[in-house]
C-alpha cells in the first residue's frame, strides 16, 4: 500500500475544549482560553488550540485510516499555531514498508487555506495474522471489566465562623 490517505477534517476548532484541556493538562498558559491574552502575546484575539490536540488529530486520521492497527511510533514537529476558529485538515502519505511489516507514512496538519502547523512519521503496525482486525484493540468486554476512574467529591462548602 502507497499514497495518500484518506484525510480527516475538522470545520471549527472550538474555544471552550482549550480551556478544559488546559485544566487537565495543568498548563498555566492563558492564551489557551483568554483571548486577550493570545492578542497580546501572539497578536490575535483568538485562543490557540494546544500542541497535544494538534498531535491527537493526526492520530484521529491514522485510526480512521488503519481499523484496528496499533499506531507504534509518531514523531511530530509542532511548526505553527492552530486558533479557535480555525478548520483543519489532517492527511498521510504511506511512504513504505519496515522490516517487520509495518506501514510507515509521513504525516501532516494543515490549517484550511494556511499553514502546515505539524508534520511527522508515524509508524502503524501490520494487522494480526489469522483474526479480526479489531483484534489488536482492547475489546468492549476489556473495557467493561476495568476498574473505574474516581470520581472527585465536589467541594465542600467551609462553615468556619
Amino acid at each position: 500500500m502507497t499514497g495518500a490517505l484518506p484525510e480527516w477534517h475538522l470545520a471549527e476548532v472550538q474555544a471552550a475544549p482549550m480551556k478544559v484541556l488546559a485544566l487537565l493538562l495543568a498548563d498555566p498558559n492563558p492564551i489557551h482560553w483568554d483571548r486577550a491574552a493570545a492578542a497580546q502575546v501572539l497578536g490575535t484575539p483568538r485562543e490557540v488550540n494546544q500542541g497535544p490536540s494538534n498531535i491527537a488529530m493526526i492520530y484521529r486520521q491514522l485510526a480512521e485510516a488503519f481499523p484496528g492497527r496499533r499506531i507504534t511510533e509518531l514523531s511530530v514537529a509542532l511548526q505553527g499555531n492552530v486558533f479557535a476558529g480555525d478548520a483543519v485538515t489532517a492527511a498521510g502519505t504511506v511512504t513504505g514498508t519496515g522490516e517487520d511489516g509495518s506501514t510507515l507514512v509521513d504525516v501532516t496538519l494543515t490549517v484550511d487555506g494556511g499553514a502546515t502547523v505539524v508534520t511527522g512519521a508515524a509508524r502503524v503496525a501490520p494487522p494480526a495474522t489469522g483474526t479480526d482486525p479489531a483484534a489488536d484493540t482492547e475489546s468492549a468486554a476489556d473495557t467493561e471489566s476495568a476498574p473505574a476512574v474516581p470520581t472527585p467529591a465536589p467541594p465542600q462548602e467551609s462553615t468556619h465562623a
